[in-house]
């Protein structure tokens, strides 16, 4: 019926996302701070289902971050980097 399940988990809290391409199902969002103070906007990511690879059976997804006070960096490893590093 072309969406995706897609599981996750984030500082501990587990969440599931129907997403869907070309509907407002197609991004979640992750916010990355709860102490902020009032005046200042919270800095999260959006995680927005661009399209699915029936033939590789591989989904693409594009990051978006928002923070205004660039405390945030994206690092993006490859298949070979260690995630622990």
């Amino acid at each position: 019926n072309e969406r995706l399940v897609l599981f996750r988990t984030f500082d501990g809290i587990v969440a599931q996302h129907i997403m869907a391409q070309n509907h407002h199902n197609q991004s979640f969002r992750i916010e990355l701070s709860s102490a902020v103070p009032k005046n200042l906007k919270i800095p999260f990511i959006l995680v927005k289902f661009k399209e699915f690879d029936y033939e590789k059976n591989e989904a693409l997804f594009e990051l978006m971050l928002r923070d205004d006070d660039e405390t945030f960096v994206l690092k993006y490893l490859n298949e070979k980097e260690d995630v622990n590093e």
